[in-house]
């Protein structure tokens, strides 16, 4: 009688015990992962409306520069050499990030010429050359870091840029422009980094032109311009919105005339 009174109290004991480390058991363990499922949930809502990857950001800035160079056209009986000094070039660019790596960007511009053309017979003569106009869209695609690898773009450039009657001075025409436009598909590579301690990016691509036209086109050979534009360009963050910028851009184009254009700029930014 005394050992099942002494095995009753045992098992009642042990009963209790274990109910009690169950009830401690489940009663902690909720807690604890209710808690950390209440953070975790908040951290993921943060970094979705937060985080760059999922919200990219945009910005709009603006532009100006000032800009000299040669045009160079030549026909099978004259050639004409004007030297391309711009007082300003103004503009505007955007750009809108999707994620890490993937992006938008664009720009418009116009260019004002002061211009001194020399002719064949080295006789100097100043023309009105009308200003010139640009546009440029672009898909940029950003590598991972880690790979030290560059940016790369593609999209298109739009220009209306002057050239003259070269291929009629022959025939004693006087001097006068032709307004071209033409459009191009281009492919470029950029690249950021640290340049005496200040944020800078480096681009460089090539265009090929897919569309031209001309105004006032010549009757002998009323073939628009076609070919390439290389653009080499180094951007320079001097202030938090305030930026330095230089470039070298040049043109080889053939249709009626071969024209060759060089240009270097320099010039300076203000992001909003």
């Amino acid at each position: 009688m005394k050992s099942f009174v002494f095995l009753f109290c045992i098992l009642a004991l042990g009963g209790d015990l274990f109910a009690g480390i169950e009830s401690y058991d489940s009663t902690h363990s909720y807690t604890y992962d209710s808690t950390q499922l209440e953070d975790s949930i908040s951290k993921l809502r943060f970094d979705y409306t937060n985080s760059k990857f999922i919200k990219g950001k945009s910005g709009l800035s603006i532009f100006y520069s000032v800009s000299t160079g040669t045009l160079t056209e030549t026909s099978t009986s004259a050639i004409v050499g004007l030297s391309q000094n711009s007082p300003y070039t103004i503009g505007l660019s955007f750009f809108k990030e999707f994620n890490y790596n993937a992006s938008i960007s664009s720009s418009i511009y116009i260019l004002k010429f002061a211009a001194t053309v020399t002719e064949q017979d080295g006789t100097l003569v100043e023309v009105g050359v009308p200003m010139e106009y640009g546009f440029t869209g672009y898909f940029n695609y950003k590598f991972d870091t880690r790979y030290i690898l560059p940016t790369l773009y593609t999209g298109i450039d739009i220009e209306q840029f002057s050239s003259f009657n070269t291929d009629k001075l022959a025939d004693l025409e006087p001097l006068s422009t032709r307004v071209n436009r033409l459009l191009y598909m281009t492919l470029g590579i950029s690249h950021r980094f640290l340049l005496f301690n200040k944020k800078a990016v480096i681009k460089v691509s090539v265009s090929k032109s897919i569309s031209s036209s001309q105004s006032s086109a010549s009757i002998d050979n009323p073939l628009p311009f076609s070919g390439s534009k290389a653009l080499l360009y180094l951007n320079l963050q001097l202030l938090k919105q305030w930026s330095v910028h230089t470039l070298l851009k040049r043109h080889n184009l053939t249709g009626a005339t071969n024209l060759v254009i060089t240009r270097m700029g320099f010039g300076v930014g203000y992001s909003f």
